[in-house]
């Protein structure tokens, strides 16, 4: 990879916009920010005013991969990632077989790196095989690439293993990701329960459901000092219990 020299381009930093508007790519890392710059030999790309920015992350990406490969597989979904300005993609294991082995998060990794797009980072099941009775062997699964463990598409079954879980994680390993539901407030539910889902006749989903289970995610991390990630949070009530 040689030298890219961006110009005309608002510059975002990650934080805060910048005063600067071109930007030296050498190889693999930026060697000038600023106005005016040399680009001897570089590839100019002119942005006409359009923000440059690093790349997006997204922390829950599905791409049934293994299992599922007509609805999307690893390829593609780097692919388009990669085309919507994402760079990294963190995959979620409920597939068929469910991530719940280290064999599998080194599939995921390999084939990740293989598309030559997005970067894709595994994230591993908390249960063996995602049925949420057995904690799986998540301190391999981290030593083999995964940086997130959840048994996603359900929370985690039960307290016990949600409580087991996080005490293996601690601090120093990758952390919980709860998907956060009460499964017997939730099933069968397809709107927010209110109005709207009383006028349609549509089952709702009462904020609750969420609420409950980030409660006892939070009651489960201060007691064992273990760290959770709640994902699609949707109710100003989760989002006060953990502000």
């Amino acid at each position: 990879m040689g030298k890219i020299l961006f110009k005309d381009f608002k510059i975002f930093s990650g934080t805060e916009f910048i005063d600067a508007h071109e930007l030296l790519v050498d190889g693999e890392r930026i060697s000038a920010v600023g106005s005016g710059l040399d680009g001897t030999d570089a590839e100019v790309i002119e942005g006409y005013g359009k923000i440059l920015s690093p790349g997006f992350v997204d922390l829950h990406a599905h791409f049934r991969d293994p299992g599922g490969e007509w609805n999307e597989d690893i390829a593609s979904g780097a692919k388009a990632g990669a085309a919507g300005g994402f760079t990294t993609l963190v995959a979620m294991p409920n597939t068929k077989p469910a991530i719940s082995e280290p064999s599998l998060v080194e599939y995921v990794l390999s084939h990740g790196k293989a598309a030559g797009a997005s970067r894709i980072l595994p994230s591993g099941c908390v249960s063996k095989n995602r049925e949420g009775k057995e904690m799986a062997e998540l301190l391999k699964m981290a030593d083999a690439g995964a940086v997130f463990f959840t048994d996603d598409g359900a929370p985690i079954a039960t307290s016990s293993l949600f409580r087991l879980a996080l005490m293996y994680t601690g601090k120093d390993q990758p952390r919980i990701m709860e998907h956060p539901e009460e499964i017997s407030l939730f099933k069968g539910g397809q709107v927010h329960e209110g109005r709207v889902s009383a006028l349609s006749g549509l089952k709702g989903i009462p904020a609750a459901s969420e609420e409950i289970d980030v409660a006892r995610g939070i009651a489960l991390a201060r007691e064992t000092g273990g760290r959770v990630h709640f994902t699609h949070l949707s109710s100003a009530g989760a989002v006060g219990l953990i502000r």
